[in-house]
């Protein structure tokens, strides 16, 4: 992606942005007009509905302060802190020139000496951190692309029902068929079809440079609520260890089965983990639904899940056997 300068040139794009107009010719008062920039500090056209109905925006999807945007989105969705907006607008203020890439993930690449016209040591420092902590942890599929900063693909999109790796996501992209990605997940809006398209870099250095522990979606998400100490077998967890603890189950290929959604929707809820009873409202909705559990019988409903397929695969197998 090249960067856009101009509404013509991101209307040949993309009919996404049909219904904006330069600021000169949107339909709003005189007054406005005098007041509102005309370009972004990145030199292309600010823009918007031509009623006047969103707020100003810079057609520019390369803009160097979008890019700082998301950078601080991205840092911020992984919990470091210390590293905010005006960092990030310092940072690419100073540096977009010598990006390599129109990736704001380009930036964790720069060296010392080309970070330092933006930050200061601490902060340089800092990002080094950041980067090296994300390079050794694994992340998940849905959480890893959401935390880009992709106008409208959240960890609940629709596209992860249908795209369960990243290595396919990729595909699709650099295949130039995310139109089609897109039909099958039931995404109709031209804005987000055209920024998946635009942000294929931001994916392809996220999996090669930033994280290269993306794990494919598990084979099941279960929504639950927790309530409570919980314990299992005897060993008592915090929220946080009990839903580590689940989701390290794997089958007997190594792949994750169950990724544990915390939900407080009545209409997605399968499970509410308690031990004990109390008035929490997670406790009474769970009482209300017939859904109580408790840690250890959640936990043994899982394993149970796997001891099943590894029964199933063994006699399969022997079957195959006694066939040959």
């Amino acid at each position: 992606m090249k960067p856009v300068m101009t509404l013509a040139e991101l209307q040949e794009l993309t009919p996404a942005y049909d219904d904006f107009a330069v600021i000169e010719n949107c339909n709003i008062p005189d007054y406005y007009k005098t007041v509102f920039p005309s370009h972004c500090k990145c030199g292309a056209e600010i823009i918007m509905t031509r009623e006047g109905r969103t707020q100003l925006q810079c057609c520019n999807p390369c803009c160097w302060i979008k890019m700082a945007h998301r950078m601080s989105y991205f840092i911020s969705f992984h919990g470091f802190k210390d590293f905010g907006e005006q960092t990030c607008l310092s940072l690419f203020s100073a540096c977009h020139d010598v990006l390599p890439y129109y990736s704001f993930l380009s930036a964790f690449s720069l060296s010392d000496t080309q970070l330092a016209v933006g930050l200061s040591d601490n902060k340089i420092s800092l990002l080094h951190e950041i980067k090296e902590e994300l390079q050794h942890h694994a992340f998940h599929f849905s959480d890893a692309i959401a935390s880009l900063g992709i106008p409208n693909v959240g960890p609940l999109s629709p596209l992860f029902d249908v795209v369960k790796s990243p290595l396919v996501l990729l595909q699709y992209m650099l295949q130039g068929k995310t139109n089609e990605l897109c039909d099958m997940a039931g995404i109709q809006a031209q804005s987000t079809r055209f920024h998946l398209r635009t942000f294929d870099i931001d994916v392809l250095l996220l999996m090669r440079d930033i994280m290269p522990n993306i794990m494919a979606t598990p084979k099941g998400e279960v929504f639950v609520a927790i309530t409570g100490k919980v314990s299992v077998r005897g060993q008592s967890y915090t929220r946080a260890e009990f839903i580590d603890l689940c989701e390290s189950i794997k089958d007997q290929s190594g792949t994750q089965l169950y990724k544990l959604v915390e939900t407080k929707s009545r209409e997605k809820l399968q499970y509410v983990i308690a031990d004990t009873p109390s008035n929490s409202d997670k406790y009474q909705i769970g009482r209300q639904l017939g859904k109580l559990i408790t840690a250890d019988e959640f936990y043994e409903v899982l394993m149970s899940a796997v001891q099943k397929e590894e029964t199933a695969t063994n006699e399969e197998k022997e079957e195959n056997a006694n066939g040959a």
